[in-house]
């Protein structure tokens, strides 16, 4: 029993760790959902073998050590679905702490400025493939891409290599359909500028958060009461 799709998996991001940590979020929510949705306890005990399986399979094929050697020392499938669960929140937790910036090298965060900026070339592409003598299955291949562009752009971080093969793809269905035109190359390349200066900013914005962390107060340390 499998609750992840193949849209799911197509979904996930490029680099290990972040396809990783991305999966396990999601069998997780799935789970949940399921759990908070069902009584009968065979059902039950299936979900959590199929999360278990997954989350397992994922760690091995993606080398996510960590919890690999966990397995390896402890048995935990076989030590049951609450130890598995406790060992995978403490490694996603270490992942997502000490791992950002190497998750982030494949992906960008897209602000809601630039992505309106976007979204305003796209539409110009829309137009154009609407207003001009596209055959129909060109015209429902672009906009089908155009879609997907969309859809990456809503993503918490967008996939770099996945906007750039829907870019690319964009100039290529296009090209060959009605020849080489100004108006759709250079919405492309408006777009992959824009992708390009967002990608660069982020140092900076990481940096300026790093800054404002260490003007945060230090934690008050608790002080034991001495004894009579």
């Amino acid at each position: 029993m499998s609750a992840i799709s193949e849209d799911d998996f197509r979904g996930l991001p490029e680099a290990p760790l972040a396809k990783f940590l991305a999966l396990e979020a999601l069998a997780r929510e799935k789970l949940l959902e399921l759990l908070h949705a069902e009584e009968d306890e065979t059902l039950i005990s299936i979900a959590k073998q199929s999360y278990m399986s997954t989350v397992s399979v994922a760690a091995k094929m993606l080398k996510v050590d960590a919890l690999v050697r966990a397995e390896s020392r402890s048995s935990t499938l076989g030590a049951g679905f609450d130890t598995f669960f406790k060992k995978v929140v403490e490694t996603t937790t270490e992942l997502q702490l000490s791992a950002h910036e190497f998750l982030n090298l494949y992906s960008v965060k897209v602000s809601k400025t630039t992505r309106e900026k976007i979204r305003d070339q796209i539409a110009i592409i829309r137009d154009f493939v609407s207003e001009h003598s596209f055959s129909d299955a060109h015209k429902k291949r672009l906009q089908t891409l155009l879609d997907a562009l969309d859809t990456e752009l809503d993503r918490p971080r967008a996939s770099l290599s996945r906007l750039m093969l829907i870019l690319g793809l964009i100039g290529t269905v296009s090209a060959g359909a009605v020849g080489m035109v100004a108006d759709i190359p250079t919405a492309i390349g408006t777009i992959t500028a824009l992708i390009g200066q967002q990608k660069d900013e982020e140092p900076k914005r990481i940096e300026d958060l790093s800054q404002e962390v260490k003007l945060l107060p230090p934690p008050i340390e608790s002080t034991k009461e001495e004894a009579p």
